[in-house]
């Protein structure tokens, strides 16, 4: 992305006590965008513009950044140096977002790009609770992109649609704003839920086939995830990697069958996955401190 083209200017148009205001250089098209720093603790940047050719910009994040971007029209594409493919938001989508610290890059394509976004300080998001915040924290890359509703639609428009003028102005944007991540945070809660119930889906498969589990990969397509991010959602869910937990419930499978008498040391090892009884005799002591052939 680096090649993408000239990289985007802004200038100056004005400061209020509430934030400021910009125009797109001319060279590169025409359009605005305002920045505000509200006393609730949401910032609130609003653009609409048109360029004339394909322009990149760079993600310079100081510190962890939190919120929701709402894309009414345009195409924008980011990347940052973690991740494994290019971000694409277009058009109707939400984007809402936890990313921590960190640099990036970004391409906004030659068409009109008209954009609501919404950052959430730490004084804000020490207000919120349970599952809001699991939603603004939650989505692969740091980012999940849901369709934005037509509620959602209804109050970013009328972000742009401003009938007032002065102190007003900043008022009403503050409210919609409110209105605005209100409403996308209670479209997106249900899937926070649907996220746990793949992971958990997962996690049962997992178990259920130990004697001939499912690769990782497979794993995470049957999630809906990278690779990455399935690793690392289950081990904030469940305590551990993949096929740590996976041994975890071997040992404890294997020593159940042993205690009921009616396998043996190989039928036990053969019943969780072990091939090996070497292997198996050996995870077995590293997890109970007792061969297998004792019990």
């Amino acid at each position: 992305m680096g090649n993408a083209g000239a990289c985007i200017q802004w200038k100056p148009d004005g400061e209020t006590l509430w934030g400021r205001d910009f125009i797109l250089a001319p060279e590169f098209g025409a359009g605005w965008m305002s920045c505000r720093n509200f006393a609730s603790g949401l910032n609130l940047t609003l653009a609409d513009f048109c360029l004339r050719r394909r322009a990149h910009f760079s993600l310079h994040l100081e510190e962890r950044v939190v919120g929701l971007s709402c894309y009414l029209s345009g195409s924008v594409h980011c990347r940052f140096p973690a991740w494994e493919e290019t971000l694409t938001l277009r058009g109707g989508d939400a984007g809402i977002f936890c990313l921590a610290a960190q640099q990036g890059e970004g391409a906004a394509d030659p068409c009109r790009t008209v954009l609501a976004e919404l950052r959430l300080s730490d004084f804000f998001l020490y207000r919120l609770e349970g599952e809001a915040k699991a939603v603004l924290t939650g989505g692969e890359k740091g980012v999940r992109v849901l369709p934005i509703s037509p509620g959602s639609a209804v109050i970013a428009g009328d972000l742009f649609s401003c009938p007032y003028t002065g102190v007003a102005r900043e008022f009403f944007w503050e409210a919609k704003a409110l209105e605005l991540l209100a409403h996308t945070l209670s479209g997106a809660e249900a899937t926070v839920s649907d996220d746990l119930f793949a992971m958990r889906a997962a996690r049962d498969r997992l178990v259920r086939e130990m004697a001939d589990p499912p690769d990782l990969r497979e794993l995470a397509r049957q999630a809906g995830l990278s690779r990455t991010c399935f690793a690392e959602r289950f081990r904030e869910l469940f305590g551990m990697p993949p096929f740590a937990y996976l041994r975890e419930r071997r040992m404890e499978a294997a020593r159940a069958l042993l205690l009921s008498g009616s396998v043996n040391v190989t039928e036990a090892a053969l019943a969780v996955g072990y091939a090996s009884l070497s292997h198996f005799a050996r995870a077995f002591r590293e997890r109970f401190g007792v061969l297998p052939s004792s019990l």
